[in-house]
């Protein structure tokens, strides 16, 4: 009897592997529950997917007894000033709040805290993530084992964080975290990081995916048992942020030479070699991958945009060098204007996920931006000059790699802040763009001639090898006021840009 369940068993993950690898997951499993739920009334049809889930997640998380959601009223008054942050665009007035006087419902803490990562204040953050957790924990009924991880929503998301799953298992097959199995809750509706996310759950096999139509009903229901991306437990404690997590998880699979190569299967080399070819680009030459983000223009996360004009000069000197250029993203970017050995792959008809993952392992080394989209090439060591640097003060360490931080000029000042002014102000480990007290603040994005002279300089890098941190001054003066603000990444700066700017330091 056994022996039968194993073989069909076996012959249904046979069968998902097939559909997944042929594109077909939308008509074996996306669109048959679509007309399912056509026939059938919608909370008929959400009421049994959400039981069925429940006791999937359940078994998998050892639990024998359901979750239960913790009903508490928001706050209508910070409901009210909410709301009018987000229509304005400005924060300041929620950050201002006391918050160990408020009477917050979790989700509500839990927004609170968004507000205070992007003002730069982490500690008072992480206190509301520690609050919500902590309501929310009170009264379940069970609690999974502490060996067990539960990463839902915000890590299977957006494309960023999904980079970030990598990260948290490559911690935990180093042995710098307690958690031994992995259970991931993502929406079964396509998306963009699917394959991502499907390469990761089959290149380890205690990592299980559950996917789910109803996957918010069940990221309210499991909360309580979720790791949150800035709580990830280490062998002591808890890491300190987001930020030293991914630092430490970097630094290692550096140190110990374990770069991400599983997740490129060897279909997906096969079929990013062909369309290389179709270019012109053959299997012994080189290519640099360009990633400049383009996105929200929203107050929350504008400030990491960038101008793609301003690489004209950095894209010709790769041209120059011998390399080709490949320009990464969508098609909302703007296009870029046509030149010889330069692909404008953001507009390419047959771009796809699977192509993103192998030139993010094919590229000599990469120029990025603040953006899910460039921090794929450090899973696999691909040096990468990370340009138009927000947040100096919240980077983590990336292997061969340096970033060219954004400078900021406060009121009628000729010269842009210090390190140490930058520290003191939100900017610091604060990425949005208005900040109380901080409105004569002017954002000063990298000129053409920054990007060129680090271009340069990871020529020179390139040409003779490799390094962890430099001893240079501004390197040191830089991990010296990291300490001062309880941060100790070891993400480097660019050489070329302080000798550039010397105000800087």
């Amino acid at each position: 009897m056994w022996r039968f369940v194993n073989r069909v068993s076996l012959l249904i993950r046979r069968l998902l592997l097939v559909s997944s690898i042929y594109r077909l997951h939308f008509f074996t499993s996306y669109f048959p529950g679509y007309l399912l739920s056509q026939r059938t009334s919608s909370s008929w049809w959400d009421s049994h997917l959400v039981k069925i889930r429940t006791k999937q997640l359940g078994f998998r998380l050892r639990i024998k007894v359901a979750p239960r959601i913790v009903e508490i009223s928001d706050n209508p008054v910070f409901q009210e000033k909410y709301a009018e942050a987000e229509r304005t665009g400005n924060f300041s007035s929620l950050v201002s709040m006391p918050v160990n006087q408020l009477e917050l419902s979790p989700q509500q803490l839990l927004r609170l805290s968004h507000a205070y990562y992007s003002s730069g204040k982490w500690d008072v953050a992480d206190t509301c993530v520690d609050d919500a957790y902590r309501i929310l924990r009170t009264g379940q009924p069970c609690s999974p084992p502490e060996s067990h991880a539960l990463l839902g929503l915000d890590w299977t998301g957006a494309l960023g964080h999904v980079i970030n799953i990598e990260n948290f298992i490559q911690l935990r097959d180093m042995q710098q975290t307690p958690y031994q199995l992995i259970t991931l809750l993502s929406h079964s509706a396509p998306q963009p990081n699917r394959v991502l996310l499907q390469r990761i759950v089959r290149s380890h096999r205690d990592v299980k995916l559950v996917e789910s139509s109803a996957a918010h009903h069940l990221q309210r229901l499991f909360m309580p048992f979720m790791t949150p991306q800035n709580r990830v437990r280490n062998r002591a404690s808890v890491f300190r942020n987001t930020v030293s997590f991914l630092d430490t998880a970097a630094w290692l699979s550096y140190s110990r030479e374990t770069p991400s190569t599983y997740l490129v299967s060897d279909r997906m080399r096969f079929s990013g070699a062909s369309t290389l070819k179709k270019w012109g680009i053959s299997d012994s030459d080189e290519i640099v991958c360009i990633h400049v983000r383009a996105g929200s223009i929203s107050p929350g996360r504008g400030l990491a945009n960038a101008d793609i004009s301003t690489y004209s000069q950095a894209i010709a000197k790769i041209v120059d060098s011998g390399r080709w250029v490949i320009r990464m993203g969508d098609p909302h970017m703007p296009p870029l204007v046509p030149s010889p050995r330069v692909i404008d792959y953001a507009h390419y008809e047959g771009r796809s996920p699977s192509m993103d993952i192998f030139l993010w392992s094919r590229a000599k080394f990469a120029l990025g931006t603040n953006s899910g989209g460039s921090d794929g090439f450090s899973l696999f060591h691909v040096p990468i000059i990370h340009t138009n640097c927000t947040t100096p003060f919240a980077m983590h360490f990336r292997a061969k790699s340096f970033f060219v931080p954004k400078l900021y000029r406060r009121g009628d000042s000729s010269a842009p802040l210090t390190l140490e002014e930058v520290a003191a102000s939100p900017w610091g480990r604060g990425d949005a763009m208005r900040h109380a007290d901080w409105e004569d603040v002017t954002v000063l994005d990298n000129s053409p001639d920054d990007i060129a002279a680090a271009t340069d300089e990871m020529f020179r890098f390139l040409s003779t090898g490799d390094r962890y941190v430099p001893e240079s001054s501004a390197q040191r003066r830089l991990m010296k006021l990291r300490g001062s603000l309880g941060q100790h990444d070891r993400s480097v700066i660019s050489e070329s840009f302080v000798a550039q700017h010397p105000n800087l330091i």
